[in-house]
Order: structure tokens, then C-alpha cells, then sequence
């Protein structure tokens, strides 16, 4: 399906063994077993792919699929625990970066590796300069090299431009156009027209189009599904680490594309508490709404790029979802909700109080605490101690006289150690030793301790395994039972229907609110879609 009714870019047959017009007998890349394990969490598990050349493969995933580790072991800066990597045929081991690209795997970012202050010409030939005789760089060679390669690919870029003045688009086809001078047989694009305005999303389709036609195999990473369908011969979906299936685009309907991203009746199966009408529940009370004023209420919240006047409220001790595609501005609402990212125009109240959050100081102040979707780099100090890590946003209650009270800080960690359960030798272990699951726990017990009133939850369960899903609930439905409020946001469907109630975000606008029992999984996709 079609999300805009526009042509499919690729809309001549493509066997996916090869090219319309060259067929291969082996793939440009196999991937077979693939896995991957950190401590305490196994990112990838038995995934095999297979990409052809002149094929455009698209790969979904919801955050913590395991999509960004298997970029990361097939562009060679991870190495995998267990599998294979197979280039047109032959078994290949990549230690490092280099080594992939060596063997023509290249992969383009969205941040991405350019020298913004080196000319256009100097970027793509920076690793092997032409030189004249006396060994002096032979500039002239160097700009008509540069610009025949860039308009091979139909850009037609002045090669002494300074890369820092480019478009974004300009800027990818620059990359590309490296790569492609490096023989590049395989290029993986992560996420390329995130940045990008619909015209030069454009221009990449036809630069990705020209690549095809040449034989380059591309491995396409985005959640933007209307692309994926125009741009894209087959589709892999992955989900927990694992490939859940390869289909062509023509026979993948698209709300089986979004049902196999989120999954459903896992967590169900996973989380043994409250049921109404047979679906579970995070929250083991029942919220009476029409006593009390609601603990967070958002009004007309905007920002200069993608929240369009939202609006949403959470009642005292309730749990509510923000759910949708990844992209749809969940993230972003949670950073301008804590103050991290800043907004145009929006209120907030907290109990029927107008407060002002435009900085983390102010959002804590009111009552606010946020465990982020990258625990690891915006929750967590890894090399400090679980002790530190936890006391953290309360040190203004255990100093005197400005000097920290080791004792009460002791009492403070061990007392949330022991009633979150987290697995610890003991306080003053680092955090960045511990497993997904206790880390996370770790993040829950610092605003706990700060008294925190509702807790803005991020994708909580993203890259844990099945174990440590359960305890990160119990531990939401215990901060809820002690009268906490929860603003969950996720983009896993059986997730938001844990709570009392459900927004759906599609491009920056919130819908009206679900209560728990009045929408079911059918409905939500409907939604997504």
C-alpha cells in the first residue's frame, strides 16, 4: 500500500536475486545467525538477511529491535558473538569499521562524517588526493574527478564548495558519492530523510534510484512507511532482536507491516496483575477522575518543528499512554514536558497551578521526574555509583551546611536498592555493571527518592530482556500504588493499553483520550496507520 497514492520509484520487476537487466546467482550480502550480546541483554538473536544486487531493502523496527546493532555488526563496528557474514558468496570477518568498507560496505548516517570546513572535492578524495609529479595535490584533477562523480549521480555541485554550506541533501550525496568512489557494493542509509524537506527527500529517491540501476545493493533503515512502500523491494521487520519476517512490499499489506513491528499478547502474557474485562493492567487502583484536579495538565504546547498545539492531562495516581510510530513526536514531547527542549508556545499545571517549564530545574521543581528513553546517555552516570546515581536529585535534602551526609545518603540508595529489588553487590557498585533491567530500576529510584509526583516514562522496556520487562512494571505499578501518576510513553501498542488511558500522537497532534476498556489493539492500529 501506498500511503500517498504516489508511484513506486522502483516499479519495474526486480527479481530479488539481481538487477532487471544483470541477474546474480549469490547475494551482495548474507547475514546468517546473526547474534549479538551485551551483559545482561541480547540484542540480536539467530537473524539471517539476504540483500541482492540493485536491491532496496528495507528495514522496520520499533526503538530496540535490534535494528541499529545489526547496522552496527554489518558496517563493522560491532563484532557479532555468534554468525556469519557473507559478501557475494564468500565468509567475511569485519574487526573495525575499515574492514567493511574495505570489502565495499558503507554506511551513511544521519549524522553524518563529513569535514564541514573541506571543500566537496577533498571530501570524497580525502584518503587518496591525486598529485602531480613533484607530489604536490593536483587540484584541478581533483575538482573534475569530483564533479563528473557527483553528476553521475545527478547533482551538480561546484567541487571547491565548502561542505559546511550545503543542503542536507547535498550534503548525503556528497557522502554517497565517497562511497561510491571507494566501490562501494553495499551502502546501508540509517534513517537518511529524518532531516530532510519533501523536495530533497526527493532528490535522494532518485540519487538511491540511480545507485540501483548500477548494481549497488541498499539497505534502506527508516520508520517512515509511506517511503519504505515507494522506495523499497522487499521489507524485514524485526522486533526483541529477532527477524520476524521478509516479504516483498507488493505482498506485505502495511497494517501487517505495523502489527508485526509492535507485536501483540506479549506483555499480556508477561505481567500478571489487575484485568478488566480480561486485559491487563499496570495500575493496581482505581482512579477516580472527577474528584480531583489532574496532577499534569498540557495546553497548546508547540515547538518550532514538529508538536502542533498539544493538549493532554494526568489525574492523580492514574497511568496514561502517549502511543504511535516512532518519528510520530513522542520523544519530543517528553523533552519539552521536562524542559529539555524548548517549546513556542504551551502551559502547564500542575494541580490547577500554573508552573513555567523551560529548563530540567524548573520541571523537577514542579514535581516532574523524567526516565528517558536512552537511560544509559540522558539517565544514568555509568562510572558513578549506584548510590551517587540515586541521591542525585535529592543532595539538596542529605547536605548540611554545603557538605554531603554520607550516612543519609547511604540510608536513602539501600532503602530504594531494597524496595525496587535492585540486583546490586551493594550501593557503591558502578552503575554501568549492572544488567538492562537493574539500570533501569536505578533510573525509577532516583526520582522516587526525590519525590517526584508523576514520572514521564520513556520507552521503558526498550532494549531489556523478557525477565526484566515484568520487574520495570511492577516497579510503575508500585510507584502508582503509593500514589505516583505516570505519563507512559511508548510505541509498543500492548504496552499502552497497560494504562487508564491512551493518546495516540501521529506528526506532532495528539487524538482525544481512550479510557482502558474502550479501545482494543484493532483500534490502535487503525490509528497508526
Amino acid at each position: 500500500m501506498n500511503l500517498n497514492n504516489e508511484p513506486r520509484i522502483n516499479a519495474g520487476t526486480r527479481h530479488p536475486g539481481g538487477s532487471d537487466t544483470s541477474p546474480r546467482t549469490s547475494a551482495a550480502l548474507s547475514l546468517r545467525g546473526i547474534s549479538k550480546s551485551y551483559p545482561g541483554v541480547q540484542a540480536l538473536e539467530g537473524v539471517d538477511l539476504d540483500v541482492w544486487p540493485g536491491e532496496c531493502h528495507a528495514l522496520l523496527g520499533q526503538n530496540g529491535a535490534g535494528k541499529s546493532t545489526l547496522v552496527k555488526v554489518m558496517s563493522g563496528v560491532e563484532v557479532p558473538t555468534e554468525g556469519e557474514i557473507i559478501l557475494e558468496g564468500s565468509p567475511r570477518r569485519f574487526g573495525n569499521p575499515g574492514d567493511a568498507q574495505a570489502n565495499g560496505i558503507y554506511t551513511i548516517h544521519q549524522e553524518l562524517s563529513l569535514a564541514p570546513g573541506l571543500s566537496v572535492a577533498e571530501n570524497i578524495y580525502l584518503s587518496d588526493l591525486p598529485t602531480t609529479r613533484a607530489g604536490l595535490v593536483d587540484w584541478n584533477r581533483l575538482h573534475r574527478r569530483a564533479t563528473e562523480d557527483l553528476l553521475n549521480l545527478g547533482f551538480d555541485i561546484p567541487a571547491d564548495t565548502p561542505v559546511g554550506t550545503l543542503s542536507m541533501a547535498e550534503q548525503q550525496a556528497v557522502e554517497i558519492a565517497k562511497a561510491v568512489h571507494r566501490k562501494a557494493r553495499v551502502i546501508l542509509l540509517d534513517e537518511p530523510t529524518a532531516t530532510l524537506p519533501k523536495p530533497e527527500v526527493e532528490k535522494l529517491f532518485e540519487l538511491v534510484e540511480r545507485l540501483r540501476g548500477e548494481g549497488v545493493a541498499i539497505v534502506f533503515i527508516s520508520h517512515r512507511l509511506d517511503e519504505v512502500y515507494r522506495l523499497c523491494d522487499r521489507i524485514t521487520v524485526m522486533r526483541d532482536g529477532r527477524k520476524v519476517l521478509t516479504r516483498t512490499s507488493a505482498e506485505l499489506p502495511e497494517e501487517e507491516a505495523v502489527r508485526a513491528m509492535v507485536g501483540e499478547n506479549l506483555i499480556g502474557e508477561l505481567v500478571g496483575q489487575l484485568t478488566t474485562g480480561g486485559r491487563r493492567r499496570i495500575n493496581p487502583r482505581t482512579v477516580d477522575s472527577g474528584k480531583e484536579k489532574p496532577m499534569l495538565e498540557v495546553r497548546n504546547l508547540s515547538d518550532s518543528h514538529l508538536l502542533d498545539e498539544v493538549a493532554l492531562s494526568v489525574m492523580p495516581g492514574e497511568a496514561v499512554a502517549v502511543t504511535g510510530l516512532v518519528g510520530s513526536g513522542q520523544s519530543e514531547l517528553a523533552a519539552c514536558l521536562f524542559g529539555s527542549r524548548p517549546h513556542l508556545t504551551g502551559e502547564f499545571l500542575m494541580r490547577g497551578r500554573q508552573v513555567s517549564i523551560r529548563t530540567p530545574r524548573d520541571a523537577i521543581k514542579a514535581g516532574l521526574g523524567w526516565i528517558p528513553e536512552d537511560r544509559k546517555s540522558q539517565g544514568l552516570v555509568l562510572d558513578m555509583s549506584v548510590q551517587a546515581n540515586i541521591s542525585m536529585p535529592s543532595l539538596h535534602t542529605i547536605r548540611r551546611f554545603g557538605f554531603r551526609r554520607g550516612s543519609k545518603e547511604r540510608r536513602l540508595a539501600d532503602g530504594m536498592i531494597h524496595s525496587l529489588g535492585i540486583r546490586v553487590r551493594d550501593a557503591d557498585q558502578h552503575v554501568g555493571t549492572l544488567s538492562g533491567g537493574n539500570q533501569q530500576k536505578v533510573v525509577f529510584a532516583k526520582w522516587i527518592a526525590a519525590g517526584a509526583e508523576l514520572l514521564i516514562v520513556s520507552e521503558p522496556t526498550r532494549g531489556v530482556d523478557v525477565a526484566a520487562k515484568e520487574t520495570i512494571y511492577k516497579a510503575i505499578g508500585t510507584y502508582l500504588a503509593q500514589g505516583g501518576s505516570v505519563l507512559l510513553i511508548t510505541s509498543e501498542i500492548e504496552e499502552a493499553l497497560m494504562s487508564d488511558r491512551i493518546y495516540v500522537m501521529q506528526r506532532g497532534r495528539l487524538s482525544t483520550s481512550f479510557a482502558h476498556d474502550m479501545i482494543d489493539s484493532d483500534g490502535l492500529l487503525s490509528m497508526l496507520r
